[in-house]
């Protein structure tokens, strides 16, 4: 499984090790938009990305096919982890407060397991990893 890493903000950083070290693969890119432009169509990917990068509306663009390929976790400082409602209303799968970035390896294929099962009705390619 890739993880696709918006370095936008420097707390972000902080993520990169522990998602490493939890042996998963870590791609850390510059920009939101370079996350759009690796989405894979053969298989799901995760973006983690800050809450301005959400805000920009980059994933809300996306086709529906697409987007149903990547799991947008958001990172930042005002938000709740686990928060299921604030996450639907911003269009994200997972709200991760930046306190809790420790967290994100076991957060992390939790989220996507969640993803593939409600997914795999559209997608059934997507359903096993």
């Amino acid at each position: 499984m890739q993880i696709l890493l918006a370095a936008t903000q420097t707390s972000l950083r902080a993520a990169v090790e522990p998602l490493r070290a939890s042996g998963l693969e870590v791609v850390v890119v510059d920009e939101a938009e370079e996350i759009v432009r690796r989405i894979p169509l053969e298989h799901l990917a995760v973006a983690v990305v800050a809450g301005s990068d959400v805000d920009s509306g980059i994933f809300d663009r996306l086709p529906s096919r697409v987007r149903r390929r990547v799991v947008v976790v958001e990172v930042g400082d005002h938000v709740r982890t686990g928060d299921s409602t604030a996450a639907f209303v911003a269009g994200v799968n997972l709200l991760v407060s930046t306190h809790d970035i420790g967290r994100l390896p076991n957060l992390v294929p939790a989220i996507i397991a969640r993803h593939r099962q409600l997914v795999s009705l559209l997608e059934p390619e997507l359903g096993t990893p």
